[in-house]
């Protein structure tokens, strides 16, 4: 399983997720708290939105472990983004490690990225591709079950009519999920799918915590909605807001910061975060 993180509000450098706090994305790589194996060496990626250059996210991606990336050290405390993604992986056995299979993913103005397994992938993958259009069948261009749920929900998202980007996002997920369920009862595999997923276009950002199996609890998944994230002599702090007006969210698979800062987000449920930051809760 991955870690990830999600960041939408005022500009921030990416550092502040990405390695200043205790518990950062780089630390989550080498010491997660919240997974049986600790370690999420597989690569990394980050996506983030620059809307004064292009309404297009700007991606960076690589096969070497977080903690180990020169780059990624003096490129996180140099970028300001309002919209962040950030992306730590675990490769899911017999997937290889190359970029092509690094999140985040993106099409046109959307990010994309997730934590957590589609169920018996090798199973089901020819009955993914046989029902996807030849745009977004050419589209995949790795071998990772992610990228292809992604690809599902991009002809599932297309196909829905109207404007409103976040209602679009929650039904195109809805029908992604129901699909690689149905699949999955149609084998007879009673292993559950865990799909923690996140798509966001810059503006606003629908996130689910999910596990096909009620029996079972999806993996953690967490929230902080409130004033900003602050980051003094390496230590971060979420500021809670003196009123109703929420100026920055965070979402993350294991809190950054003081956990009693954060939110657990309930199993089976969709968060979808607004252009105004506002944070709605509702069941998958």
């Amino acid at each position: 399983m991955c870690r990830f993180a999600l960041y939408m509000g005022d500009p921030i450098l990416i550092s502040t997720i990405i390695t200043e706090p205790e518990h950062s994305i780089i630390n989550q790589s080498y010491a997660s708290k919240e997974r049986e194996e600790p370690l999420n060496g597989d690569g990394f990626g980050i996506s983030w939105y620059t809307p004064e250059i292009s309404k297009k996210p700007a991606l960076f991606t690589s096969i070497k472990p977080a903690w180990a990336n020169r780059n990624l050290q003096h490129l996180a405390p140099m970028i300001k983004s309002h919209c962040i993604l950030a992306h730590i992986r675990a490769a899911s056995p017999g997937l290889p490690v190359t970029e092509l299979n690094c999140h985040p993913f993106s099409w046109k103005k959307m990010s994309f990225m997730h934590n957590g397994t589609v169920s018996g992938f090798k199973h089901i993958k020819r009955d993914i591709l046989k029902v996807l259009d030849d745009d977004y069948f050419h589209w995949i261009k790795g071998s990772t079950d992610s990228e292809h749920l992604f690809a599902l929900f991009i002809q599932n998202y297309e196909s829905i009519e109207g404007n409103n980007f976040l209602d679009k996002t929650v039904e195109a997920l809805r029908q992604t999920i129901s699909f690689i369920d149905g699949l999955n009862v149609k084998r007879n595999n009673k292993e559950p799918s865990m799909l923690n997923l996140v798509v966001s276009n810059g503006n606003s950002s629908v996130v689910t915590r999910y596990v096909s199996d009620k029996n079972h609890q999806a993996n953690t998944l967490y929230y902080f909605g409130g004033k900003e994230i602050i980051c003094e002599n390496n230590v971060c702090h979420a500021i809670a807001s003196d009123n109703q007006s929420i100026n920055a969210v965070l979402v993350a698979s294991e809190p950054l910061t003081d956990k009693s800062e954060w939110h657990g987000i309930k199993n089976n449920h969709f968060i979808s975060i607004d252009e105004n930051k506002n944070i709605t809760h509702s069941p998958i």
